[in-house]
């Protein structure tokens, strides 16, 4: 049966608590390396209490690429205001100018940001010494899956439970 439950971190507590989880697999996607580790401890926890597994897919893994891609974002935002500024300057007035940048180079400071966020969470992704700490003395036998898709810049570790019926 598929069950489809999308929740934040801060409400994964709730999730478990539900008779649906048990003996399942959790899916999470793009979120486990926000979590502090002794959160992620609590929520491994309390997933091998309801002999459920858990397969964590991240889009970035903890490497060089992983940043450099994660920090790509930010190209268009670099780029592009510069060419643009450039072929529009002398057509425009001064307010045509002014309305330019004020488009190409103040807005963009979102991609910036999600460059800065990419890059970081490239960083804190876990590595394979991080997923054996977190999950020693759990039922939890760790299966990495790291290098996946196109650009090798997907990571999956599926936490089978070793009860065998997850």
């Amino acid at each position: 049966t598929w069950c489809q439950l999308p929740v934040g971190f801060t409400d994964f507590d709730v999730v478990l608590d539900g008779a649906i989880v048990k003996n399942s697999v959790l899916l999470l996607t793009a979120a486990f390396h926000h979590a502090p580790p002794k959160e992620a401890r609590k929520f491994l926890e309390a997933a091998a209490r309801l002999d459920a597994s858990v397969l964590v897919v991240e889009p970035l893994e903890r490497s060089v690429l992983g940043a450099i891609l994660g920090a790509a974002v930010a190209l268009p935002a670099l780029v592009y205001p510069l060419i643009a500024a450039l072929s529009a300057e002398h057509r425009r007035g001064l307010m045509g100018w002014l309305r330019l940048a004020a488009l190409h180079w103040v807005f963009p400071i979102i991609p910036l940001f999600l460059a800065h966020d990419g890059v970081v969470s490239a960083f804190r992704q876990r590595t394979g010494l991080d997923w054996q700490n977190l999950t020693k003395d759990l039922p939890f036998d760790r299966v990495p899956c790291q290098r996946l898709g196109f650009l090798g810049n997907f990571s999956a570790v599926l936490l089978m439970n070793r009860s065998g019926r997850a």
